[in-house]
């Protein structure tokens, strides 16, 4: 399930990250800016991070107390 979550969540991210680029004009990707960089980032986002909801169990499961 995560890797339908992920990918439209990178979608979406992508889609945002386009939109206040060109609002900010056509400088916005070129090399030199930091967004054309955050851009990759937000590409690799389904990739790199690690699903939510295994991060939560995690932290529910290190805090119940010892048995």
């Amino acid at each position: 399930m995560w890797g339908r979550v992920g990918k439209i969540a990178a979608v979406l991210s992508e889609s945002i990250l386009a939109n206040v680029c060109c609002a900010g004009g056509g400088g916005a990707f070129s090399a030199s800016c930091s967004s054309a960089m955050w851009n990759h980032d937000v590409r690799a986002l389904a990739c790199l991070r690690p699903p939510w909801a295994l991060a939560f169990d995690r932290l529910t499961v290190a805090r119940r107390p010892a048995e």
